[in-house]
């Protein structure tokens, strides 16, 4: 019974199309936890391998180095191909408040270009670098920024994100949740963490730059459309 209320809440939080149909055990009257075999009942085996734990591993302790850089491959993986989608000549494009309609009132002035939020970017994950290990920026942060065009802040980007992963490679349980950082509760693996949110919060801009644009995010190819035309 455990398990399949595990697969229920897996599929909930992460939308997972799992089909649970009624399983045929339930709870005996003499011992509610043991459950027992439902004359007739019909069971399914139509939820997916994936929307449940896999009862070998579960409570395992994970490596903090390999679970982190796991996430930070899936982050730059999306931040990297969108970047790299967006052709060279808009790297100039920032959104404008004539660029809407519709009675729609925007605020735009002053946003950063594309090219800007790539190089912000990649500045970013210097600063959260350098506060991760309670040092100075190992690159010109000013340099960095400045750095908008394409070839430049790819460059910047991806030599930004292979820093991050040597950081991440040095995570272990001993030293994971040392101080670190500018809070009084930050810790080197927090501030690592919280630069991963930093990367996906401009992700998201970037996507709706690419899109005004007419570039299909690389993350979204192929798949089907979270709120079709009806």
């Amino acid at each position: 019974m455990k398990l399949v209320l595990c697969a229920v809440a897996f599929a909930a939080c992460c939308a997972v199309p799992v089909v649970v149909a009624q399983t045929n055990l339930i709870p005996s009257a003499t011992n509610p936890g043991d459950a027992k075999q439902v004359p007739g009942a019909k069971a399914s085996s139509k939820v997916p391998a994936s929307a449940v734990a896999d009862t070998a591993t579960t409570g395992a302790t994970i490596d903090p180095a390999k679970s982190m850089d796991a996430v930070l491959t899936g982050i730059e993986k999306d931040v990297v191909a969108l970047a790299d989608a967006m052709p060279a000549e808009k790297y100039t494009f920032a959104p404008k408040n004539s660029d809407f309609a519709g009675g729609l009132t925007p605020k735009y002035d002053g946003v950063r270009t594309f090219g800007q939020e790539v190089a912000h970017l990649a500045a970013g994950n210097y600063v959260y670098l350098a506060m991760a290990s309670n040092s100075k920026p190992a690159v010109d942060l000013k340099t960095v920024s400045e750095g908008v065009d394409k070839a430049t802040a790819m460059a910047s980007l991806k030599a930004s994100f292979a820093a991050l992963h040597q950081a991440v490679a040095t995570l272990t349980p001993a030293n994971a949740f040392q101080k670190a950082g500018r809070g009084p509760d930050d810790s080197m693996i927090s501030v690592l963490a919280g630069g991963m949110a930093h990367e996906r919060d401009h992700y998201g801009q970037l996507v709706e730059y690419a899109r005004m644009n007419g570039v299909v995010p690389p993350a979204s190819v192929g798949k089907a459309p979270a709120n079709p035309a009806k």
